[in-house]
């Protein structure tokens, strides 16, 4: 078996066992979950150690562990070694924005936006740079650009679960309950099992205070 052949079968079986975990976690059998995504850190593990220069690899571990400090560590070199793609810039950023490494994905999320193609409308992460820019944006109240950058993302793509319960609890805070109300009707349509927006829902009828 060629390097690269091993390299995708490993991607290929921890691929696999992310999403029956995923499938287990939307069911509410948690522990079996766990189980699925130790399983496929296993697999991960073994991708990175075996190719070490595959950003790849260490994004996909990043997101599977649990131990934020390593997947931050893994993030940052994941994006030393892809300096000029996009692609994985973009998922670097978001998932470092959820770590809450804010630096470190505004400085992947500027690289990649100074990378996008001529013709943008090609590239395959467009709406998840644009949703996690303007993240950024209102972390640094900008609301403007964060309102904007949020709603052009939902609507490039609504079915990218966070987009539309972002979108939905920016407008909360800001005090336009009844537009939040009507985002979250609307990315229901598109992912009706989405137990979050839901939970959202329910706290903003509820009169609950924000909180992020």
């Amino acid at each position: 078996m060629s390097a690269s052949g091993s390299l995708q079968q490993l991607l290929e079986q921890a691929r696999t066992l992310t999403k029956a975990g995923h499938e287990q976690e939307d069911g509410g059998l948690f522990h079996e979950a766990g189980t699925l995504f130790g399983e496929a850190a296993i697999l991960l593990r073994e991708a990175v150690e075996s190719f070490p220069e595959d950003a790849d690899a260490r994004i996909r571990l990043a997101a599977t562990i649990d131990l934020p400090a390593e997947a931050v560590e893994q993030l940052q070199v994941a994006a030393r070694l892809a300096p000029d793609d996009p692609l994985l810039l973009t998922r670097c950023a978001s998932h470092l924005y959820d770590l809450e490494a804010y630096d470190d994905a505004e400085h992947c999320a500027r690289r990649a936006l100074d990378l996008l193609p001529d013709d943008i409308g090609e590239f395959q992460y467009l709406a998840q740079l644009v949703h996690i820019s303007g993240r950024l944006s209102d972390r640094k109240g900008d609301s403007a650009t964060a309102e904007k950058a949020l709603t052009a993302a939902f609507g490039s793509d609504p079915e990218m679960p966070g987009h539309g319960a972002q979108l939905a609890a920016f407008l909360w805070r800001q005090g336009n309950v009844d537009k939040a109300l009507e985002v979250i009707d609307e990315a229901r349509v598109h992912l009706p099992g989405d137990r979050g927006l839901v939970r959202l829902r329910a706290r903003i009828e509820g009169d609950e205070p924000f909180e992020s």
